[in-house]
């Protein structure tokens, strides 16, 4: 949240993972006062690389006609004309990185003495890659108002949960 104080930090990590590919992050954060003890806004920018562990080894699948009923009993893609099946265009070393990238603004403004409204909106680029496309970006948004002991939120269904992506 923001805060009625300037703030600036950024930091960066790196690490690796035993048979895998390495791993790294950074984040950066800024937080602005525009009118002190009334308006602040903060950004916030992540990024985080998990690097893939995860080999696909080159491998041959040969059907037992006296017991595989075919790809219908295992929903498998694999071609029910073939009698052995290679996934060879499928190998691939460390196939499971992730990366995890986005932004958070955000803006804080003192009503009076009992409320403030904060309005943010975070946005997360698509991060995990997979054989059969990547996960949506997804951006969401809501506002909320504070007063003593309350939280009301606006643009949030009743029951959705609210998730704040990764980074400070």
């Amino acid at each position: 949240m923001p805060s009625w104080s300037p703030e600036g930090r950024a930091e960066g990590g790196y690490s690796t993972t035993a048979h895998g590919d390495p791993n790294s992050s950074a984040n950066a954060v800024l937080n602005v006062p525009l009118i002190t003890g009334k308006l602040a806004v903060r950004g916030v920018f992540y990024s985080e690389r998990r690097g893939g562990y995860i080999d696909n080894v080159p491998t041959a699948f040969t059907r037992n006609p006296n017991v595989d009923r075919g790809p219908s009993a295992y929903s498998s893609s694999y071609p029910a004309q073939l009698a052995t099946y290679y996934n060879y265009n499928l190998v691939e070393r460390a196939q499971n990185p992730t990366t995890y990238q986005g932004l958070r603004l955000a803006g804080l403004y003192q009503v009076n003495d009992d409320w403030n409204v904060l309005v943010q909106e975070s946005y997360q680029l698509p991060g995990c890659r997979r054989h059969a496309g990547a996960a949506p970006g997804e951006s969401r948004s809501h506002t909320a108002a504070t007063a003593p002991g309350k939280l009301v939120h606006a643009g949030v269904e009743p029951g959705q949960v609210q998730q704040q992506p990764p980074g400070p």
